[in-house]
């Protein structure tokens, strides 16, 4: 399922489902009485389907609770596609995963993954706008259930044990900190976080630099919030302007599902930058192998991505540049210590969009980004969007 179909399956099923399981759900837990202590005995259980990004900034957290509860079992709940950054942060014995890509595959891949979180001390579901992970939450039948609550979420009530204010104005990695204080940890100080990140994934050892410039970039995220993306065009004019003619190799990360997308871009800098030499690593290489390129480079060029949390775990010495528009900076980079950075983020009074509203009031037409690299975009900036109702399209006025 692509990411539109899977919020309208989310939306619909879910709704139907909460619908029946709230009055079973307060009707059990008036019966049963159970012990809710904030304690994990055996089991903790963690909900986190889309973003491998988001779930990074989950480590403080994670870690803190790691190290509050060692012997107990850690269960990760998630997809393929956050699958290797589950397995960077170190802190989870066992991932299931849940396969979306169809709705018969989902539910059966849905019941195993009920099975192995069954009657957990404790599952967090990291999923804050999602329908089904609260379900899912629900029908484990976890002794404590831990979810987010903000206005537009409010059917989590009397269906989660515990539920925690989310401000999405707060950093998120803060919002996560709730759960990991709530539960007896001490969080980290985040230089330990980002020692532990690089001590795991084996990327402390000191990488000679070679005399030509070697630039490690991640032009993609996720599919959730393709607005945060350039335009190949955008690119060129942005590295031109940053490089010129100097020797430079550029290293163009992504996954899998980024293969098209990076052809169709490495074409375009090819013929705009001849003098730049392009090496594609799209869909070749695991995520512990492009942190490694990550940490073997001069600098890092990025846009709000999960390439650019790792980067920032890493740290050391290389440069990182990223470019932020539909989301806001301050709420996504946690204050790890010893990073070179420049982060661009010129905000709109539209800003942020991405994770605050389902469909951005541009639909797709990103000026936020587009903004760094054209000069004919100030009368957006000063009289916005003209929306006429959901069905119509943006108009500048």
């Amino acid at each position: 399922m692509n990411i539109e179909r899977l919020r309208k399956f989310d939306f619909f099923i879910g709704s139907v489902l909460i619908v029946l399981l709230r009055p079973a759900s307060i009707l059990l837990g008036t019966i049963l009485r159970r012990n809710h202590d904030l304690v994990i005995r055996k089991q903790l259980v963690v909900m986190k389907i889309k973003g491998g990004g988001s779930l990074l900034l989950a480590l403080p957290a994670m870690l803190s609770l790691r190290k509050k509860y060692p012997d107990k079992k850690f269960t990760l709940i998630t997809s393929a596609e956050v699958k290797p950054f589950a397995e960077l942060m170190g802190v989870f014995d066992e991932i299931v995963l849940v396969d979306t890509s169809h709705f018969i595959s989902f539910f059966f891949s849905s019941l195993k993954a009920i099975q192995k979180a069954w009657r957990a001390d404790g599952l967090i579901n990291f999923e804050i706008h999602s329908k089904l992970t609260t379900v899912f939450s629900s029908l484990s039948c976890a002794r404590n259930r831990f979810g987010f609550y903000h206005e537009t979420n409010s059917w989590q009530r009397d269906v989660i044990t515990h539920l925690f204010f989310y401000n999405i104005t707060s950093p998120v990695y803060i919002n996560y900190n709730q759960v990991a204080l709530a539960l007896g940890a001490n969080i980290l100080p985040y230089k330990e976080v980002a020692d532990f990140f690089v001590q795991h994934n084996q990327l402390n050892e000191k990488v000679a630099k070679e005399q030509t410039i070697k630039i490690a970039f991640a032009p993609f995220c996720s599919d959730l919030g393709r607005e945060r993306e350039f335009l190949p065009e955008h690119w060129s004019k942005i590295l031109r302007n940053k490089f010129g003619n100097t020797q430079t190799l550029l290293i163009i990360l992504g996954g899998k599902s980024d293969v098209h997308r990076a052809a169709q871009l490495e074409l375009h800098l090819k013929e705009a930058l001849p003098d730049l030499k392009i090496e594609t690593r799209v869909g070749k290489t695991t995520l512990q192998q492009s942190a490694a390129l990550i940490q073997s480079a001069n600098e890092f060029f990025t846009i709000d991505s999960g390439l650019n949390h790792i980067a920032r775990l890493i740290g050391g010495d290389v440069r990182i540049t990223s470019y932020w528009g539909p989301t806001d900076p301050i709420t996504r980079l946690a204050p790890f210590p010893n990073l070179i950075e420049n982060v661009i983020y010129a905000k709109l009074f539209c800003s942020p969009c991405v994770h605050v509203v389902a469909i951005p009031p541009c639909r797709g037409n990103n000026i936020c980004m587009k903004q760094y690299v054209k000069e004919d975009l100030n009368q957006y900036s000063t009289g916005g969007w003209l929306i006429i109702s959901d069905s119509a399209t943006p108009k500048n006025i």
